[in-house]
């Protein structure tokens, strides 16, 4: 987020961030959206796996469907 802030950026997208530097990151004028680790890679999840099948058409591509975020509210 400093080379962003630095560089005249209002707003950072990530997938992890502490919290002091979420903190700092508003302090230097940043909006900041932090989607979380997990869900940041699950969305590219079918496009990585219709790629793959692409360039190794003999590998089986499985997406997870047990596989969830592990931070959901029950």
């Amino acid at each position: 987020y400093r080379l962003a802030a630095a560089e005249g950026a209002t707003f950072y997208l990530t997938g992890e961030m502490r919290h002091h530097d979420a903190l700092a990151a508003g302090q230097a004028g940043l909006y900041v959206a932090c989607v979380g680790h997990s869900n940041s890679e699950r969305i590219v999840l079918k496009s990585l796996a219709d790629r793959l099948a692409v360039r190794l058409p003999k590998l089986k591509v499985l997406i997870s469907k047990k596989d969830k975020d592990p931070f959901t509210i029950t």
